[in-house]
């Protein structure tokens, strides 16, 4: 969504329209992002539970595909199935 409006400045500070805030979901007092990237400024909230990296380390413990192997797998021959391949890489699909 992109909304126009006019810059009201007070006392150096943009305001932002209540109903951008209300979509956000801040109120006074509310923590946010800000982030400027050439002439783009982007402004999200901050969710402490975005940067709480134990929960994201367990996440990826427990869905990232296992890279090695210590089983030897005799295939036979030089050429594998792509099932195999995918299997042995972790890949799921």
């Amino acid at each position: 969504m992109v909304i126009v409006f006019k810059v009201k400045l007070e006392n150096g500070s943009i305001r932002v329209p209540r109903e951008i805030l209300r979509m956000l979901g801040l109120v006074d007092g509310s923590e946010v992002i800000i982030a400027v990237s050439g002439d783009r400024i982007i402004i999200r909230p901050y969710r402490r539970e975005a940067l709480d990296i134990d929960s994201h380390i367990e996440w990826l413990r427990k869905n990232a595909p296992e890279c090695f192997s210590e089983k030897e797998t005799d295939i036979g021959s030089k050429w594998v199935s792509i099932d195999w391949m995918r299997k042995k890489l972790g890949l799921k699909q």
